[in-house]
């Protein structure tokens, strides 16, 4: 009696097993029998009543923070409902709502906030601190950038003087193999304005114009 039914258990999980098997190294498909990906979503764009897209986890840049991400999630992709409210770490960057993926790399090792033109504000400044979030300011006044470092690597600023006469950015700059503490920009060509990057230690000219 005890062989027969440990027989008829195993002619019920061997198919069992080799469904999982099949389903292990299959590709996936969503609304087709025949995906040409690992994952192929197909949607239903002469469907009214259907909405296409794929929504990415949801999740504030404050809950956001509280959570410490490796390497291993390098590339995951989530969408911050509300930035954080004291940006820094690996939330340095989360200061608005939008798409975000991290990069692990351990000189990045933060949230990446998925561009659009329309991220690429530009403003006026007239003193102070630029911002995390900063890309083209009009400076119509003395004002300072953030340090370099690990955790804004890469960061890009376009400075560009708005007055008739000259103005001077704060900072560590790094020319001709040597390092500055400040910039003047003036009121003529070539030297009106510049586009600076961070190295992690130190903000590098990368074009004057």
């Amino acid at each position: 009696m005890l062989l027969k039914k440990q027989h008829t258990m195993t002619r019920k999980l061997f198919p069992a097993l080799l469904l999982v098997g099949s389903f292990a190294y299959a590709q996936i498909g969503v609304n087709t029998d025949s995906p040409n990906a690992t994952l192929e979503v197909t949607g239903n764009p002469t469907d009214t009543a259907k909405f296409d897209g794929i929504i990415a986890p949801r999740i504030s840049g404050d809950l956001l923070k509280t959570k410490n991400y490796t390497s291993s999630q390098t590339n995951a992709l989530i969408y911050v409902t509300a930035p954080d409210s004291a940006p820094s770490g690996q939330t340095l960057e989360v200061t608005s709502p939008g798409y975000y993926y991290f990069d692990g790399n351990p000189s990045v090792n933060r949230w990446i906030k998925v561009i659009s033109s329309a991220d690429r504000k530009i403003r006026t400044i007239s003193s102070g601190m630029v911002a995390a979030d900063d890309y083209t300011l009009l400076v119509s006044g003395n004002i300072a950038l953030p340090a370099a470092s690990a955790s804004n690597m890469g960061k890009v600023y376009n400075l560009i003087n708005d007055t008739t006469g000259n103005v001077t950015i704060s900072g560590t700059f790094r020319i001709n193999g040597g390092n500055f503490s400040n910039y003047g920009l003036n009121n003529s060509d070539m030297g009106r304005a510049i586009v600076v990057q961070s190295t992690g230690s130190a903000w590098v000219l990368i074009s004057r114009y």
